[in-house]
């Protein structure tokens, strides 16, 4: 049924947030028909929590993992979401239940009543496109309010959390790949496939920055691991470094630049595995980042005219 979506949500230890989430989606105009919450072995009240969400709305269904485990936002945060996702399909397939797109978020999220509506009406209006998310403002617990800004040399892609698939994209691209960067692949085996990717001007709120399960320290150096793991080149490297410095000024943008550099280069020294999907290797290839400077630049000009 057209406007019908499945939703999947990962989460460790999330007490602190789980409420906040539980309540926007519970209070969204267009709610979803199974939204898969895979708890990957919290130890802290979240079961509580997610137990009583299930009693309350039907179509919340728990997956709870029992091997102990640390967070992170590579492999294994993969692994977790992609048990969901093939949870919610085998689910509706089971039951008959038809849908048309699939949803993935983050513990750490708080919606407005329309956000999914709004998404995809956007898909609807436009079939050209696969995948789309809305853009992020973080809301710290003192209440402050900025935007986290990611600038990127070329197509401006969806966010991780809050994004909505169509179903035949989610398909084409075999579905919720096991890699250190699963978002940007999905993002990319899309565009590759001639799908349309973009965020659109429907505001959603994050409560932490991202990667802020794990410290700065660490998660920016995996944030270096995964670049090279994706085949990335010393110039997307360098336009990582001068976007977080430069451009988008992020806070303890020096701190997390340097973390990101130890991260790739040490992989790079260590000659350790890359990715070996062909069109990822592409997309990060010297001639297509020289590509994405050509656009990015011609953009720049066109918006100063």
């Amino acid at each position: 049924m057209e406007g019908n979506y499945v939703l999947v949500t990962p989460i460790k230890n999330e007490e602190a947030n789980l409420p906040g989430l539980i309540d926007s989606i519970e209070n969204q105009d267009l709610k979803p028909i199974l939204w898969v919450i895979v708890d990957d072995s919290s130890d802290d009240s979240s079961p509580n929590i997610l137990e009583a969400a299930s009693k309350k709305n039907s179509y919340i269904q728990v997956v709870t993992l029992t091997a102990k485990s640390k967070y992170d936002i590579g492999e294994h945060y993969a692994e977790v979401c992609s048990i969901g996702f093939k949870y919610a399909i085998d689910f509706c397939k089971e039951k008959f239940i038809e849908f048309e797109y699939i949803a993935l978020s983050d513990a750490d999220m708080i919606y407005p009543k329309d956000y999914f509506s709004k998404l995809i009406a956007f898909l609807n209006d436009n079939p050209e496109y696969g995948i789309v998310s809305g853009k992020i403002l973080i809301r710290t617990e003192e209440g402050n309010i900025y935007e986290e800004k990611v600038t990127k040399v070329g197509d401006s892609f969806p966010r991780g959390t809050g994004r909505v698939w169509r179903k035949k994209t989610f398909e084409e691209t075999g579905g919720y790949l096991i890699t250190k960067s699963p978002d940007t692949v999905s993002n990319i085996l899309a565009h590759h496939k001639g799908w349309r990717l973009g965020q659109i001007d429907v505001i959603f709120y994050q409560t932490r920055p991202t990667g802020a399960g794990n410290n700065l320290w660490e998660g920016f150096f995996m944030k270096g691991e995964s670049l090279y793991y994706l085949g990335a080149n010393p110039l997307i490297i360098f336009n990582s470094v001068v976007d977080l410095i430069f451009i988008s000024r992020q806070k303890k943008s020096v701190l997390k630049s340097f973390r990101l550099i130890c991260g790739y280069f040490s992989s790079l020294f260590l000659r350790k595995p890359q990715i070996e999907i062909e069109e990822v290797k592409d997309y990060f290839s010297y001639k297509q980042t020289f590509k994405h400077y050509l656009m990015f630049i011609k953009r720049l000009l066109t918006a100063n005219r």
